[in-house]
């Protein structure tokens, strides 16, 4: 499960986390006996990267002020990074967890109050890889794919064998393309998509895929072989599925009642732009689809974690265009048409159904079953869902949390 806010409590879960955070940990330390008081807090699971900024009381620290302890495997007692903390006692390591030992303010009386000491953090380093799938570093990264494999290979303990890299890599770079965005106060580039997430509990393989491609308008597919990466912009027709090719009797066109659909999607996020990452909220509206149907609002809020108005704003619109589809197309299939997955695009050619050359999507599969080769299929039209364009400057109505 994503969450948006890393925060301090007796008994509370060690997060994994990958990207950027703001976190006030879990206390396990905090001494009765000073000045100097010392306290430490789990962040978790390791290994971190680094502290860009730490505050007590909201005043940031020094370096001098505070230990920083990745999670690595130390290598002895007193390995220099995750060694025992000379100001701890216990001579213990914590290895695999990343903490952080702080004596903030020489002049406190009293023990120290762990929920004013709030850091931001760079979180897990995940692996990298080149388009034949060969390592080439470890490191810190808030790009969707290789937070991905990171959690594939290292969490999950897939094997390298059922990824294609090249995809994965193509992918990869997609993400991290530089955009143009005027924020309102300035025209700047940033990176296409970023991920910033953290996970307190066991999340599925499919999850987390489904997860990271929804944030980053992309899409996968598992043939059972290999799982493959595609940016939704970039996807063509794979072929044309004429009258000859459909089981008779089996072509439905089914309209969709989407009234229901949403018209307004309410946002929230961390801004990157913020020192403190703030939560901020926003509603995207679909002005097409409010003027045809009205506004509706589905219950609650999309939480996205951390990213820049752009990005969020971005995601609402892809997310909102893909409400909008009207229609279905139901049909079954044999023969080639069997390799089909979901996610591919084919051309749809039934003339009595006056469908000519219609662009779809493979929404959906289901085999016949019983032994028979028949699959089948629902299309929707495929229309533009992304756009790089589809941001505006920071609204001065942009809801920030204080």
């Amino acid at each position: 499960m994503a969450i948006d806010t890393l925060t301090t409590g007796e008994g509370a879960l060690i997060p994994d986390v990958y990207g950027e955070h703001v976190a006030a940990g879990h206390l396990f330390y905090n001494s009765q006996v000073g000045p100097p008081f010392t306290m430490a807090v789990a962040l978790g699971e390791g290994t971190w990267d680094s502290v860009p900024k730490i505050w007590y009381r909201g005043g940031e620290l020094t370096s001098d002020l505070f230990h920083f302890h990745p999670g690595s495997q130390a290598q002895s007692i007193t390995d220099t990074v995750q060694g025992v903390d000379s100001w701890l006692p216990g001579g213990i390591t914590y290895n695999k967890t990343a903490y952080i030992v702080a004596r903030p303010d020489s002049a406190a009386t009293e023990p120290l109050e762990a929920a004013q000491l709030i850091g931001r953090y760079r979180g897990r380093i995940v692996p990298d890889f080149d388009m034949e799938g060969n390592p080439i570093g470890v490191g810190y990264s808030s790009n969707p794919a290789r937070i991905l494999i990171g959690l594939l290979l290292e969490g999950a303990k897939l094997p390298a064998s059922r990824i294609d890299f090249e995809s994965w890599y193509n992918w990869k770079v997609y993400c991290d393309t530089p955009i143009e965005w005027n924020d309102g106060t300035s025209v700047r580039q940033i990176k296409r998509f970023e991920a910033h997430l953290a996970f307190t509990g066991p999340s599925s393989p499919v999850d987390v895929l489904n997860q990271l491609t929804d944030m980053s308008a992309s899409l996968w597919q598992d043939d059972g072989e290999l799982i493959r990466f595609y940016p939704i912009e970039s996807r063509s027709s794979i072929g044309t599925i004429t009258r000859d090719d459909v089981i008779a009797g089996s072509f439905e066109h089914a309209p969709i009642d989407i009234r229901n659909q949403p018209t307004r999607l309410r946002i929230s996020f961390r801004d990157l732009d913020n020192d403190y990452l703030a939560p901020a909220s926003f509603v995207a509206k679909d002005e097409d689809g409010i003027d045809e149907r009205g506004v509706i609002d589905p219950p609650g809020a999309f939480s996205l974690g951390a990213m820049y108005y752009s990005q969020a704003h971005r995601l609402a619109k892809y997310w909102l265009n893909r409400a909008r589809s009207s229609e279905r197309f139901e049909l079954a299939v044999s023969g080639e048409w069997l390799a089909l997955l979901p996610g591919d695009l084919v051309t749809l050619d039934y003339p009595p159904a006056e469908v000519h050359s219609e662009l779809c999507h493979v929404s959906a599969i289901e085999d016949e079953g019983g032994g028979v080769d028949i699959r089948h299929l629902s299309l929707a039209p495929w229309t533009a869902q992304y756009s790089d364009q589809d941001h505006e400057v920071v609204p001065k109505e942009l809801e920030i949390a204080v």
